[in-house]
């Protein structure tokens, strides 16, 4: 019994743990978030870029960070998919 209760309090420890590794690392995750959106030189050179950047800032400040989160990959993967647009930012 005492080794039962010794199992169930450390996964309950691994799992408080875990938690607050996932709670970290998303917000690690807005705070690179947070830095890409203030950069507005780069922002203002793809069409896309503005309207997400708006919604990533409302997602934001409204504290969503999953939203804002959710929307910083969608950006992520249209310039992995349009070259152009990539190459619009590089130049």
């Amino acid at each position: 019994m005492r080794s039962e209760q010794g199992d169930a309090q450390a996964f309950r420890l691994m799992q408080a743990q875990a938690m607050v590794v996932g709670q970290r690392r998303i917000e690690l995750s807005m705070r690179v978030a947070e830095l890409e959106v203030r950069d507005e030189k780069e922002l203002a050179r793809s069409v896309p870029k503005p309207r997400i950047r708006d919604d990533i800032h409302d997602a934001l400040s409204h504290g969503d960070k999953d939203h804002a989160s959710e929307l910083l990959m969608v950006l992520r993967h249209f310039l992995a998919t349009h070259p152009e647009a990539k190459a619009k930012l590089n130049s």
